[in-house]
Order: structure tokens, then sequence, then C-alpha cells
């Protein structure tokens, strides 16, 4: 309930802000005890209104209360020029004054008091027919429209732009009156030629032209005649389009996508589907006017007011007043009745209601408007480095660590769990377009499925970032979401795939100085489908590891997780016995165990047992990788003393346990483990053993996975796959010189390559087609000459690290030798490395024939097959990036892949420090994130031959039977048909933005998905036909 007054408050108020131009705040009247106020009637976005009673004049009037003035100044302005300026009209409540009433103990209210409509929203009567399972008849949307109409276009006469025509800011009463009540938006355009330039309206009813008028151009009166098409069709379908999606989204989708039209299109006339397409011309320049709208044959054929004989040109040269007839007053009536009976008296509900002004939303009263920055950096003009990130930091600091660019997605490591992985998330994203949705790596798993199937092409994802960007993470997501995609009947497949990742990432990742899971080798993972999208398994790669963690994990650093697993798992069930691990006392190879939680890692075990569980390892294969694990440790533990001209093991009680764990001989362990010339040498050969069986056993796991999954795909085959690739961060650690090179190289490649698919690929192509370049480039040739060098010196380097002299005389720009160090100029920054330290990794110093040997007499024939599988021909790190980026184009040449970019909010490890925008503005400039934002705004992601565009979409604009010749001008006959932006034709392809051919897909698809189920039905229909034949 309203407050009453202050003692005082009739005085002399105190001077107000904000200062308003068409109200003199402080010297409207106060209502004093002049208003005796009733009950809530509703509330909108800036206003409440209250039933109330005028005590001087003795009738009820409607009180519409503001209590932010400051925030609101301009819809209070606008609402009352606009109330103050007409009148007269029977459509419009009268307006009765302004009063500024002061409660105690809280901010001043604006008061507008005003003609008290009786009635209900018609949102109201819409809700209500919806929950009844019913709908508006076409003669009764053409009567009510007919009256919104004759109120529009006695705004537009005054010069007034309503800006937010929708069904809700109407009131229909008991008796069938129409009253339009809410005038908070409207524009007085009458000194500046009937246009305007501020995007302000209710997001799912706003005109194209509206939402882009801060990069286009002012808009006019066309706008309303826009949400009138909108608000037809809320009337036939009791709702707007896109309400089910977010504002911000909706708006996007409006300026960008061909205008909405009725869902079940089939049950409309074509007269009410003419009205509509009339309203929702995109281009406002060809829009009608109202008047036109109101002798279209739609609204004439029950309108009995209007003489139908004249035409529209007769008509407006005689000043035609639209006039309601008597069959819309029994229509209304009508309505009126059934408002009476089953809505009234109504209990105040809230519309959906949300006004954007200036991209600020509200959606009510005591809410202050917020600013909702949109999902898409590509979707904003004029975007600086400044605005960009601090666009990101908007979103950041509310746990939105998702953003697009166009079909780019960028993820921001936000450092915590956040609640938006489950099954609920993961259906949220299916079979959905990218604009429904906010940005997730859910949305690209997706994208990339559906790809897949439409283009009938394998498809790629790949991931790229620093270390301590999370790109592991959402490599893992990614999957998740790809398997849980597939239609069902190969649900235990699925969970296989499921996975992968934690069972690679438990033998491949550790926690390192800057990441808790620090990925320490590149892995592929490629999830194979049949044609109609049914998963049959998974094909993974895994290359570049770390092995010399193993043995040398490097200060306050830790060793491969599986190894801590191990030891805290069989703890857990006391079963450190059995494998002789209660007899390690060093444990040199787990060092800082002590600062890990013992229980995340029992829960690490138990989670890794039952993933190789569920990729049907039996219990026999799991217990043999945990004795390998154990006898690594057991190994690690072993010291050495000199006797003689010769190193022992000062502990060989470990060797010989260890020797147990293998089913191997202890005394050829012993050989190959304990001996040397001096400790030294000992060490390094030891350590150089447990790391090639580290090796043996990762390689054995991952090939009997790839096995494992190989059998669905030769019984369903395999049609096409979606390929996710993801590679080990960039960083400039000092430990394992040779790993940090190999990946910081595969970064370089991969982020050339993807350069060169974005920026110099698609400036070809104008060039070749002959299609003027939509911006300005300011990537030269230099630039691109400049890349292509460092990949080539860096292949070079690859190819000389087993000569440090070939080394030491390589010339390149990119690459600088002195003395013992080689600094490579990479894309992200500069490092330097020590030639000795990078060529002693590359050196191979355990005996192959040697190890082989060493297990040929074990007992165990499972510990024989992991130690003798050995690949075909053994590849160094060099050898093997040198064949993996060939294969990496190979793979990618399909179709465009699809990128997730995934940077560090801060480089600090320090946990007060959430988001440094010097950080991301690095990363930014590596990626060429601003470029890329430009390219996807103003350019043409994809460019499609004229003969596959047709061949895809053809059907979507031309009939079954219709011979379509596969020319450039067909091309554009079914992008017009289809009413469609952001296309051009070059001389052999069509070029069209990213957010176009989206669109075409979806639409493609929803046509694939209606004969899918036509075909279904007609089937259904012969078998039962046959059966009753039968009968």
């Amino acid at each position: 309930m309203l407050q009453e007054p202050s003692a005082g408050a009739g005085g002399r108020r105190k001077s107000m802000d904000p200062v308003s131009q068409h109200i003199h705040l402080e010297d409207l009247p106060t209502p004093g005890s002049r208003f005796e106020i009733g009950e809530l009637l509703g509330e909108g976005t800036y206003s409440k209104v209250y039933a109330a009673v005028d005590k001087q004049k003795g009738n009820n009037v409607a009180v519409k209360v503001i209590s932010n003035i400051a925030e609101n100044i301009l819809e209070i302005e606008s609402e009352f020029r606009v109330l103050s300026s007409i009148g007269g009209q029977s459509l419009i409540p009268e307006f009765h004054g302004t009063y500024l009433h002061t409660p105690k103990n809280s901010k001043r209210q604006l008061w507008f008091v005003m003609e008290l409509c009786e009635g209900v929203p018609v949102t109201e009567l819409l809700a209500w027919l919806r929950k009844e399972g019913k709908v508006l008849q076409e003669e009764e949307i053409a009567a009510l429209l007919k009256v919104f109409m004759m109120v529009l276009n006695y705004l537009h006469q005054n010069d007034i732009i309503h800006r937010d025509i929708r069904a809700s800011n109407f009131i229909i009463s008991p008796n069938g009156d129409i009253k339009l009540i809410d005038y908070g938006s409207c524009a007085l355009v009458k000194d500046t030629e009937g246009k305007t330039h501020a995007p302000v309206g209710s997001p799912y009813w706003m005109a194209p032209e509206v939402i882009a008028c801060e990069q286009l151009r002012p808009y006019s009166k066309s706008c309303d005649v826009w949400s009138l098409g909108i608000t037809a069709i809320e009337l036939a379908e009791t709702q707007p389009p896109l309400f089910d999606i977010h504002p911000v989204r909706a708006m996007f989708q409006i300026a960008r996508n061909p205008p909405p039209t009725l869902k079940k299109i089939a049950e409309w006339t074509e007269p009410f589907k003419d009205f509509i397409s009339e309203c929702l011309e995109r281009n406002p320049e060809n829009r009608p006017c109202v008047l036109e709208l109101l002798l279209h044959p739609f609204i004439t054929t029950v309108d009995d007011a209007t003489d139908q004989s004249l035409t529209l040109e007769e008509h407006l040269h005689e000043e035609y007043s639209p006039s309601m007839g008597n069959r819309i007053k029994q229509i209304l009536k009508r309505l009126g009745e059934m408002v009476k009976e089953n809505l009234y008296p109504l209990t105040p509900s809230k519309p959906l209601t949300v006004m954007v002004k200036n991209w600020n939303f509200k959606s009510d009263a005591d809410s202050p408007y917020r600013k909702q920055l949109p999902d898409d950096l590509a979707a904003s003009e004029n975007v600086s480095e400044d605005s960009a990130v601090d666009h990101l930091i908007h979103r950041f600091l509310q746990d939105e660590m998702y953003s697009y660019i166009g079909d780019v997605l960028l993820a921001i490591n936000p450092r915590k769990k956040l609640p938006i992985y489950d099954s609920k998330i993961q259906i949220q994203y299916w079979e959905k377009a990218r604009s429904d949705n906010p940005p997730h790596v859910f949305a690209i798993a997706d994208r990339a499925y559906q790809q897949m199937l439409h283009h009938k092409r394998s498809q790629v994802i790949i991931l790229l970032g620093k270390y301590n960007s999370g790109k592991s993470f959402s490599a893992t997501q990614i999957i998740n979401q790809l398997a849980f995609l597939c239609p069902s009947g190969n649900i235990a497949m699925a969970e296989k795939i499921q996975q992968l990742c934690p069972l690679l990432d438990a033998f491949g990742s550790a926690r390192t100085a800057y990441n808790l899971n620090g990925s320490r080798l590149l892995k592929t993972v490629s999830v194979t489908f049949t044609s109609s999208g049914k998963v049959t398994g998974a094909i993974i790669t895994a290359l570049l590891l770390d092995r010399t963690r193993v043995t040398a994990t490097p200060p306050n650093e830790c060793n491969f997780h599986i190894l801590y697993y191990l030891y805290e798992g069989l703890k857990s069930e006391k079963r450190l016995a059995e494998f002789g691990l209660d007899k390690l006392s060093s444990m040199k190879y787990l060092p800082q165990k002590g600062a890990k939680n013992q229980a995340d890692l029992v829960s690490g075990y138990r989670n890794i047992y039952q993933a190789f569980r569920t990729l049907s390892y039996t219990e026999e294969e799991i217990l043999v990788i945990l004795r390998i694990l154990s006898s690594i440790l057991l190994l690690g533990d072993v010291t050495y003393t000199m006797k003689g001209a010769c190193a022992t093991a000062n502990n060989p009680y470990l060797v010989t346990t260890a020797a147990k764990n293998l089913s191997i001989d202890n005394d050829m362990l012993l050989n190959v483990t304990c001996k040397g010339s001096s400790v030294e040498e000992a060490q390094r050969k030891r350590d150089a053993w447990v790391q090639f069986l580290y090796l043996q056993v990762f390689e054995w796991i991952v090939s009997s996975i790839n096995k494992q999954l190989s059998f669905s795909r030769l019984v369903l085959g395999a049609s096409f796959s979606v390929t996710v690739i993801d590679p080990p961060g960039f960083g400039t650690s000092d430990s394992n010189q040779l790993f940090r090179l190999g990946s910081n190289i595969i970064n370089d490649f991969l982020q050339n390559y993807m350069q060169q698919l974005l920026f110099f690929k698609e400036l070809e192509e104008y060039k070749e087609e002959g299609v003027d370049i939509p911006f300005k480039c300011e990537t030269s040739f230099q630039q691109n000459q400049n890349l292509s060098e460092l990949v080539e010196s860096e292949r070079i380097l690859l190819s000389g690290l087993q000569n440090a002299e070939k080394m030491k005389s390589l010339p390149s720009n990119c690459v600088e030798v002195e003395n013992d160090m080689v600094t490579v100029h990479h894309i992200f920054e500069n490092v330097t490395y020590n030639i000795q330290d990078v060529t002693a990794e590359n050196i191979n110093s355990v005996d192959e024939a040697e190890f082989i040997e060493t297990f040929k007499a074990t007992g165990d024939i499972l510990t024989s097959a992991i130690a003798n599988a050995m690949p075909e021909e053994a590849k160094s790190i060099p050898e093997q990036i040198l064949m993996l980026s060939p294969k990496i184009v190979e793979v990618m040449t399909e179709d465009f892949p699809h990128m997730v970019v995934c940077l560090q909010p801060t480089s600090s490890a320090r946990e007060d420090i959430r988001f440094d925008p010097q950080c991301i503005l690095q990363q930014m400039r590596i990626f060429n994130l601003m470029e890329t934002i430009i390219i996807r705004q103003q350019g043409f992601a994809r460019r499609l031959s004229f003969e596959e565009f047709l061949n895809r979409y053809k059907y979507l604009a031309f009939d079954f039977d219709e011979e379509v010749e596969l020319t450039k001008e067909n091309c554009q006959l079914l992008l017009l048909r289809l009413k469609m932006d952001g296309w051009k034709m070059g001389t052999n392809k069509v070029f069209l933005k990213y957010y176009t051919e989206e669109y075409l897909s979806r639409l493609y698809e929803t046509h694939v998905k209606k004969i899918v189920k036509i075909q279904a039905m007609i089937r259904r229909f012969i078998v039962k036909a046959r059966k009753d034949k039968d009968a």
C-alpha cells in the first residue's frame, strides 16, 4: 500500500534531480489526501498502477506510480507529453493530471492520474485461451487488430511513434471496449522529420531497424507496423515468436534472421498470412503504413464500416478516417463476455514484460536498468580492444565464462566449478541453434554434430590456448556432449566414450606450477558415427607424452595423477603390501604427495578403476596395470652406492618386489636398472628404463581402447566422425625443454593454420570471386609470409635436433642461436631453450632390444604383451611433430573446423586475482581476436559453390518436382524467396554470413524432420492397410 505524505510535503520542495525539460517537477502539486488508494491493478517495467477514488470529484481513477524518477525520466517525459497533447479519442484513457508524492522515509514518487479503464489486458485473455487449449478465431483477431490500428493511426497522425505495441498494452473490458494504456516508450517526432534513433521497446516485438538503429540510421513510424505484425502472431498463437529464449538473443535473431511466421501455417487463411507478411517486411521503406493495413482484405472482410467499393488511392484521397462497424462491435462484445465470464474480476498478474533502453534491460518497476551485453562480440559495432576486454570482464564476473565471436567460442577459465555441465544443461543444447542458448562448449559439440549430418562431412573441433586456460576440461565436456547427442540405442558405447578423457588425463596430466590439471600430451579423440548419427565408437591418438616427468618431476610440481591415485587408492583398500608399496620410504616419484587431498585421490582411483571396467577391461588386465605402475614407484625409491668400479642398489629388495610385480627375472631387472660405472649413470639408466615402461603401458592402454571401440564400427560402419584436437598449452616452463619446445611448435603450427583459414583464405576467395572485400584488411602479405617462415624454420629446427652442431648453424629470422642457447620467436612470445638439454632429451637411451629381452621370460602373458607392444617404427618427439602436422591438415581440410579459444583470466596464481585485463588483452592480440571480430562482423564465413548451395537448399524455396538449374540466378532467387539477409554472389560461389548459413541449416533440418515424420506416417498407414486387408 502507498505511504501517506510526510509533514510539510505541501511546502516548498528542494530542487530535484534530474532536471526535466518538459515537466517542472518542483511546481507539481502534491496529491495530499485527495486520492484514496485501492488495490493494485497491474505492474509494468517502470510503474505500478492502482485503483483509486478521487474524493474531490467523487469518481474512480487509476493512479500510475513511478518511484525511480531519475532513472525513468525519459519514459516519464514521453508519457506526460503524449497524454497532455492528445485527447478526445475513445481508445485512449482520459488524463487527469500529474502529482508529486513524498512518502515518509522513502524517495519521492510521481503520480499520473487518469481514467480508470475497466477490464483486463488482452494477454490475460490469451493466457486463459492457452490454458483451455483454445485460440482466437480469425475474425476475432481481425476485429482486435482493427481497433489496435485505429489508435495507432491516431498516434501516427499526431507524429507519435508508440514503440511498444503488444497485446499486454491493450485493455479489453467486459463490454468489449478497447483502450491503449501505456505511453512510456513513445517518441514525439514532429520536430525530427518523423524519425528517432533510440533502441527502445520490448525485445520480442522490436523491429529490426530499432535494434540496429545505432549502427544504421534513424527509424520511423513503420517500426510500429512491425510490432503490429508480431502482435498479430501473438493473438493467433497466444505468445509472440521467440518468447522462450533470452531477450538479448531474441533481439539478435530478429535483427539477422528472416521475419517470423505462424507456426502452424496451414491452419490459417491466406489473407491473414499475407497481412502478417506485409507487416513483417524487413525493409521499413517497403512496409505499408497503418492506413493501408486498415484497408487490407483480412481487415475489411469483417469491417462493415469501410466502403469496400473504393480503391486504396480513393480512400486516401478522401482522407479516410477509420471507424468501427457493427460487426466488429459485435465481435468485441462477444470477446468482452468471454472476459466477464472467465476472467473477471482479475487477480493482477505479470505479463511477459522486458523493456530495453540502449541495451539496458529491466523487467519490473522496482529493479533498476541493468546492462546486458550481447554474448556475441561480433554483434556489436565499433568494438575496440578496451570495450572487448570490458565486455569479457562484465560477463566473467557474472560467471558467464563463454562468449562468441561469430561461430568461434571464447572460453575463459573460471578457475572454479560451475553448475553448467549436468544432464539438464546437456538436453538444453540438444539440436538447438547457436542463438537459442547462452554460449557453451555443448553448443559447439551440437553444431559440429548437426553439421556432420547436414553436410555429410566429418567435422573437427580444435581447442587453442595457453597453459591453465581450461582446454583439457573443455575438450572433455565436448566429447561427453558428443556421446550424449547421439540417438538412443547404443548407450553402452556412449558411456565408454565418456570415460576416455578422464582416463587419458589420469595418465597424461599432472599438477604443474600453473595448473592443477596440466596436460602433458597432445590428444585427439575422433567420435565415429553412422550416416544417421548413431555413435559407433571412437579413435584416440595420444602423442608427445612428457615421459621424463615420471622420473624428473620439476620442483614444486607433481607427477602424473595416476601414480597418486594408485598409491592412495590401494592404501584405502589396505592393499599396499600386496604390491609391495608398504616398503616405500622416500617416494621419489610421488613429490608433493602430502599437499594433495587424500579423499580426492581415493575418489580418482575409484573413478579410473570404474573407467577401466566401463571400457571392458577385465579384472586381470586392471591388476596387471596396477602391478606395472606399482613397479615404477618401487624402482623410483631405489638408491645407489659405488662398490668397486660399479654402482649397485642399496635396497635391492625394492627391485625384487618390482620384478615380482612384473613377473620377470630379478637378476635381469637388476642388470638393466641397477648397473653403471657411476651412481649418476645407474640413476639415468633406471630412469630411462622406467620412462620407457610407463610409455609402453600408456600406449598399450590407448591401443587396447581403440581396439575395444572398433567392434561397433566393424558392424555398423563409420560414415563420419567428429574429431576433437586438444594440444598441450603454450608455456615457458624451464622443465623438460624438449616437451616444451614441441608443444610450443605445435601451437605455432595450429595458430598459423587457423589464421590461414580465417583470414588469408577468405581474402583470396574474395579476389578470385570478384567480391569486394567487406572489411578493412590490416593483415598484410608480409604477416602471412612471416608466419609461414616461422613454421618452416621450426620444421628445420626439429630436423636438426639430433645434431647440436647443425642447430648452431641454423640461419633464420625466426630462430636465433647463440652459444648453447636457441631462441624461437613463437607467435605467443619468444622462448629460449638450452640446446644441450633439448638434444639430450631427444636421444632414446633405452636399448629397446634389451627391454624386450627382459620381459621375454615373463610368466605373465599380458605383461609380456604390454612390454612388447612396440610401434612398427618408434618415433622421437621431433619425428612425431613432423609427422603430425600434415595429418592435422588432412583432417581439417574436409570442412572448416569449429574453434574454441581458451583464455587464462590471469597469469597470477593468487586466488584473490580473478581477472587481469592486461593478461586477457595479450591473449586477444596473440589469437588475433580483434581481427576475428571484424571478419565475422563484416565478412562471409561460408562460401559455397552454386552447385553445392542449390543441391543442399533448393527444396527450401522450390517445389520438389521443379527442375532447378544450378545457376547463380537460382541461388539469388532462393535467398530472395526466403527473405534472407547476409549474402553476396561471387562468380562461382555464394558468400554467406555465419548466421545466415546457420539459419539455412536449421531450416533444412526442420524440413528433413517433417519429411521423415510424413514418411513414417505413410509407412504406418500402409502396414495398417495391409493388416486390415489380410484380416
